[in-house]
């Protein structure tokens, strides 16, 4: 009875420090990650300037697309000043085709007073919207800061991968 119990404790403590298999294709996701690099897919607001433009408001697709250029160009400083992960490219198609791909949305949600908060997040995902990773931040057009943040994740879970990998 006593050799049952301490086998029965050494399994599940075996199981307690054994990746779950959910864990383990999370593990080989941020590998493939890492060896193929990452494509940032870029806000586009062509399609809204061009409207703009068809009704005679010219001068909002004007403005909307020094937003949009001033955003894009913040982004990309963003990831060559704080992405070390793997390699990085960028995209402005709306639905280019690579594995991985970084999603950046900015958004306004309720917190528990009913107060409007802004974020901003990040998502990446593969080529079948499967999340790998995601993080935020408060605020918007805090890219540093959020790229900083996904960054530290992916080689979290990249050093937790080379333990497991043989």
């Amino acid at each position: 009875m006593k050799n049952t119990i301490i086998l029965l404790f050494i399994t599940m403590l075996f199981q307690a420090c054994s990746p779950t298999l959910s864990q383990l294709k999370s593990f080989d996701s941020v590998v493939l990650l890492k060896e193929n690099g990452l494509l940032v897919s870029l806000p586009n607001t062509q399609v809204e300037q061009e409207t703009y433009k068809k009704y005679g408001q010219s001068e909002k697709a004007k403005k909307l697309a020094e937003k949009t250029n001033e955003k894009v160009k913040k982004i990309m400083n963003a990831f060559t000043n704080n992405y070390t992960f793997s390699s990085v490219g960028f995209s402005t198609e709306t639905k280019p085709k690579y594995n991985y791909i970084a999603q950046i949305t900015e958004s306004e949600i309720e917190d528990s007073n009913d107060r409007l908060k802004k974020i901003t997040e990040i998502k990446i995902i593969d080529n079948e919207n499967n999340i790998l990773e995601k993080a935020f931040v408060n605020g918007q057009g805090r890219y540093d800061n959020l790229i900083k943040s996904i960054n530290k994740k992916l080689w979290n879970k990249y050093n937790k991968a080379q333990k497991y990998l043989k």
